[in-house]
């Protein structure tokens, strides 16, 4: 007979029980009795059912978890070797610009120094001619003379040359994102029954 009819059956006859005699209390006693042997029977059949399934839980859950820790160090190594790539290259560059601003100002040293020499020049010149046009008279030399203020001013006027700033390269490889990695649920989940938990944790281990 079923339990749950079993049960159902020992439930009715301790309802419709009327204990008001000795005969009647032992009976009371003798069903007690069966109700307490039955129960012990049916928490053995029910860890019969359980165990197994929560042992296969268990081991399901060490596999993924073993799994996903693979994929946690794999994604650790990939980003430090990323990384120390950026790393690299940041100080690379770094040391490349360092490199071209200590050039541009050996540069620009030059460049100066050039200037105030032809714009010193150009100032000897223009005073010179200046000395020299309020001696002359003949119209020719003056207009010579005037000429030469001119163009010699008009170097006088030219902004110093600058040497254009070190540009700065981005770099050649991004950063790795900060996504870790998520533990979705198992897709196994739905399929977990007393006849399906004995033999999958074997066949699920052979595909991984």
């Amino acid at each position: 007979m079923p339990y749950e009819d079993i049960c159902r059956a020992m439930l009715a006859a301790g309802d419709t029980l009327v204990v008001n005699d000795e005969n009647s209390y032992k009976i009371a006693v003798s069903q007690g009795s069966e109700n307490k042997r039955l129960k012990k029977e049916l928490e053995l059949a029910y860890k019969s059912f359980v165990t197994p399934c929560n042992n296969h839980v268990t081991a399901i859950r060490n596999l993924f978890k073993r799994l996903l820790d693979y994929l946690d160090c794999n994604d650790s190594g990939l980003r430090r070797k990323m990384e120390d790539l950026l790393t690299a290259q940041r100080l690379e560059k770094q040391r490349k610009e360092a490199e071209q601003r200590k050039a541009n100002r050996r540069l620009q040293e030059m460049l100066d120094a050039e200037d105030r020499a032809q714009k010193e020049e150009a100032a000897r010149i223009i005073a010179d001619a200046r000395q020299k046009l309020q001696q002359k008279t003949d119209p020719t030399a003056r207009a010579t003379l005037e000429r030469t203020i001119t163009e010699e001013t008009a170097v006088l006027e030219v902004p110093p040359p600058v040497v254009p700033p070190v540009a700065i390269e981005r770099p050649t490889v991004t950063g790795p994102k900060k996504e870790p990695i998520t533990k979705k649920r198992c897709g196994f989940a739905k399929s977990c029954s007393p006849t399906w938990c004995p033999d999958s944790i074997a066949s699920l281990a052979k595909n991984f």
